[in-house]
């Protein structure tokens, strides 16, 4: 219960811990001031939202002094803040912020085999005037994924568009081995992932309650009324056996003006053809075949190199070694990676399905806690740095790159 202090004062009530778009170039500018800190990034601005306001892009990496040195490197891309007012994203954010840019082996290992891409605030137009989930054109961002290819969507979701040209020009460059979107999730508790189950999975289940999806259930789907009345009006009738007469040999006599031997002969076998002879006399001569093959069709174009098949199973590997990494926070049974209709307009599927990426990820942070305690703002950081130090390290190096697996 809340007990006023000051009279005639003004109080906010706040969903969770404020983090404004003041905040944010508040920690961007104490970043590019530290010494130990700003070699190690570029800020950039990505684009510029509705309004006019900066969206900010922070490429993290380690220096190099030949450009082609960054070809070889994977492509890691994390965003948070799409929804406005889902504000522990953000402070996730900044605590992975704050590791990817730290002094520590691990995150100096994921810099020099990674160039990480952060977009930490995609709407920032919600943000400063207080939306919770639509931009200043009303869309819900998260669900535009698929509309960026409109003729109004420059003017209407500059936001999306900007992220969708991002992951282009990403893919284009390198291989992009895993997305995260950050956000915050008001209905279940705790820290969870939402992901994209690989093909070839036969269910796509929650992250081990074993719950099968509507559309991958293992019963079969009954035959309609109408195919049931078809397959009575359409069988067929069975037909009689048919008696198979006995084939008798024909004698086949060739005209008597034929003087040769060869031609009194009789022809036993109906099925082979006689040979082709012209008679000139007494003789006969067989004519050469002077017909030449026809030309070889070309050979058919090379087809362009498929994707490899993802493992089955494998975007699971992530939400699981997060779990290891953070139990009290993050529950890996509260994990799904079905992707419905209703949900292919946002980034984690899309993404996914249109950039070939197999670890798309949404992370989400309950505004409720997690067994029967509230997230502070460190618990939060926490989390973020979890992200690097466990899974970037030990889950992302496997797949991204080789001879890592010591750093499990």
């Amino acid at each position: 219960m809340f007990k006023a202090i000051h009279q005639n004062d003004t109080v906010y009530f706040a969903h969770c811990y404020p983090y404004s778009y003041t905040t944010l170039q508040t920690d961007l500018q104490s970043m590019k001031t530290d010494p130990l800190r700003a070699p190690l990034f570029r800020h950039s601005i990505l684009a510029k939202s509705v309004a006019g306001n900066n969206i900010d892009l922070l490429t993290i990496t380690k220096p190099v002094t030949c450009p082609e040195d960054l070809v070889s490197r994977k492509g890691v891309i994390l965003s948070a803040r799409v929804h406005p007012g889902e504000t522990n994203a953000s402070w996730m954010m900044r605590g992975l912020l704050l590791w990817l840019t730290g002094a520590s082996c691990e995150a100096e290992e994921v810099r020099r085999r990674f160039v990480v891409k952060v977009v930490p605030m995609i709407n920032p137009d919600g943000v400063i005037v207080g939306n919770y989930r639509c931009n200043l054109t009303g869309y819900d961002l998260n669900r535009q994924w698929m509309s960026t290819k409109k003729p109004s969507a420059g003017k209407a979701i500059p936001e999306v568009c900007a992220m969708v040209g991002l992951l282009e020009r990403s893919v284009a460059s390198r291989e992009v081995v895993f997305f995260c979107d950050f956000h915050g999730h008001n209905r279940k508790n705790g820290i969870f992932m939402y992901g994209c189950e690989s093909e070839g999975n036969d269910r796509a289940t929650a992250g081990g309650s074993g719950k099968k999806s509507r559309k991958t259930s293992g019963k079969p789907k009954p035959p309609s009324a109408s195919a049931r009345r078809m397959s009575f009006t359409t069988a067929p009738t069975p037909q009689q056996p048919t008696k198979k007469r006995a084939c008798t040999p024909t004698t086949i006599r060739l005209p008597r003006s034929t003087t040769s031997a060869s031609s009194q002969d009789t022809l036993t076998n109906p099925s082979t053809p006689p040979a082709t002879t012209t008679s000139t006399n007494t003789s006969t001569t067989t004519e050469p075949d002077t017909t030449t093959p026809p030309p070889l069709p070309p050979p058919p174009p090379p087809s362009p190199p498929q994707p490899k098949p993802t493992p089955k199973y494998s975007e699971r590997v992530f939400p699981y070694l997060l779990s290891l990494s953070t139990p009290t926070l993050f529950h890996f049974r509260r994990c799904h990676f079905h992707m419905p209709a209703s949900k292919r307009g946002t980034a984690r599927i899309s993404v996914h399905r249109r950039f070939n990426i197999a670890h798309s990820y949404t992370l989400e942070s309950s505004f409720l806690g997690s067994q029967g305690f509230h997230f502070s703002k460190r618990d939060l950081e926490k989390m973020g740095e979890g992200v690097g130090v466990r899974c970037m390290t030990g889950f992302v190096l496997r797949v991204g790159g080789s001879g890592c697996m010591g750093l499990l």
